[in-house]
């Protein structure tokens, strides 16, 4: 029923994987590294953040909305860390975006950060070394060419 000269057949292409599960390219060490060092930066900040909720309890509503919002990013920054665990190149590239918008903020903002609780300062300062370094590692040749290889989905 299958002629060849029919015009409603519709048109036969060879059809292969674009690329082979078993040939996947495994994580380099260095993404590794900054993965755990990103997790590491979170963990900071909900800590820090747990103890501002604790600290200024007193203060009302002002303190749970800007809980929440921050709650809220961490969420984000997470899923951000997740993709490039899963060798997502816009997700490392998001991310060291959003890394250096959130230093600009804190180079603008320095004096209240210096004139601030030891506590704060301290927490910022060890989570932008962790991030910074972690971008640095993120970037490195090794992670480039993982980042490039193409990915099949599960």
């Amino acid at each position: 029923m299958d002629a060849p000269n029919n015009p409603y057949r519709p048109p036969s292409a060879r059809v292969a994987d674009v690329a082979d599960p078993a040939a996947a390219t495994p994580r380099p060490r260095v993404v590794s590294i900054a993965v755990w060092l990103l997790w590491a930066s979170i963990v900071l900040e909900l800590l820090d953040e747990l103890f501002d909720i604790y600290d200024q309890s007193r203060r009302g509503a002002i303190v749970v909305a800007a809980s929440a919002i921050t709650i809220f990013l961490v969420g984000v920054v997470c899923w951000l860390i997740f993709m490039i665990g899963r060798q997502r190149n816009w997700a490392r590239i998001t991310y060291a975006i959003l890394f250096a918008l959130g230093m600009s903020v804190h180079l603008v903002n320095w004096q209240i950060t210096w004139n601030g609780p030891p506590r704060d300062l301290a927490a910022i300062v060890l989570q932008s070394g962790l991030q910074l370094a972690a971008v640095v590692l993120v970037f490195q040749r090794a992670a480039n060419a993982w980042f490039r290889t193409r990915h099949v989905e599960p």
